[in-house]
């Protein structure tokens, strides 16, 4: 007896029934947006960072994700799915987060009015 597929509108890409929908994240940081999709019921499957501080903190918040601590410019997307056993296509979100930093070095210039007690 075969098991029944679910197959998503417009694709050609079948999935088991209720499997969980997986996820890539970028510049994961701690793993703060990969913890939300995982309470939404999605399954993370990579997670990359260039800060090694936050790829192991992304570890301990997420053990069952494969994470790696290096610039995003170094990944071979194609190696990445053929580690996960993902065919092209096959991902259900990818995620990238804004580099942590980037939106404080941007309020730093900004002159704030005298009344402003931010």
């Amino acid at each position: 007896m075969r098991a029944a597929v679910a197959c998503r509108p417009r694709t050609f890409l079948c999935r088991p029934p209720f499997a969980p929908l997986s996820t890539i994240d970028l510049f994961c940081g701690a793993g703060g947006i990969t913890e939300g999709f995982r309470e939404a019921g999605y399954r993370c499957l990579y997670g990359n960072d260039c800060m090694p501080e936050a790829i192991e903190t992304f570890l301990f918040n997420h053990p069952e994700t494969w994470g790696e601590a290096r610039g995003i410019e170094g990944v071979d997307p194609a190696d990445v799915r053929k580690q996960l056993g993902l065919r092209k296509g096959s991902l259900d979100v990818l995620v990238g987060g804004e580099r942590r930093g980037l939106h404080l070095m941007a309020t730093v210039e900004i002159k704030r009015s005298r009344y402003d007690r931010r």
